[in-house]
């Protein structure tokens, strides 16, 4: 009987340990990014579907919109953020750009809600060049978006774009909100 009552005290103990030292989940990308931009929400692999036209519309809600000679749904560019400071752009195959060298690397850094982007290497697609400014971070449904706007990556792919059309484009990234 004494050996019943250890044993069932020492099941117990473990069971009331285990339940103590249970992890919790991981935080989702949407709970990373729900505060905006931030070193914990940027870490990972983007996709990037095309160029994208923002359009401000006379009722004040705002459009955008694929351009459809600039689009790579069918094969995304992606962008991937390293800790440490670090990225890598690949744009991909498909693209209208007179240059095929990829990746492209390069450096980032947070500054409050301002993002620094900083290409180190250059070839046919990108000269070393300097993005700072303040994307845009939201969830939508199943996907984080982050809004750059301007043309920094895709700068070669709209080099025969109208100064409206620039004026007007964002590169719009996503990642998986899970």
């Amino acid at each position: 009987m004494k050996n019943k009552i250890l044993a069932m005290a020492a099941i117990s103990s473990l069971c009331l340990l285990g339940a103590c030292s249970e992890d919790e989940a991981d935080p989702t990308r949407a709970e990373l990014c729900a505060s905006g931009l931030s070193a914990d929400c940027l870490i990972g692999t983007w996709n990037l579907n095309g160029a994208y036209e923002v359009v401000l519309n006379e009722d004040g809600t705002v459009t955008s919109s694929i351009f459809p000679d600039h689009n790579f749904s069918a094969s995304p560019s992606k962008l991937t953020f390293n800790e440490g400071g670090k990225f890598e752009f690949d744009l991909p195959k498909v693209n209208h750009a007179t240059c095929a060298e990829s990746p492209v690397y390069g450096d980032w850094s947070i500054s409050g809600k301002t993002l620094t982007l900083r290409t180190r290497n250059g070839n046919t697609c990108m000269n070393p060049k300097t993005w700072t400014g303040t994307p845009g971070i939201k969830v939508n449904g199943a996907v984080v978006e982050m809004d750059i706007p301007g043309i920094f990556f895709l700068n070669s792919e709209m080099e025969y774009a109208d100064e409206s059309e620039k004026l007007n484009t964002h590169e719009i990234f996503t990642i998986s909100a899970n």
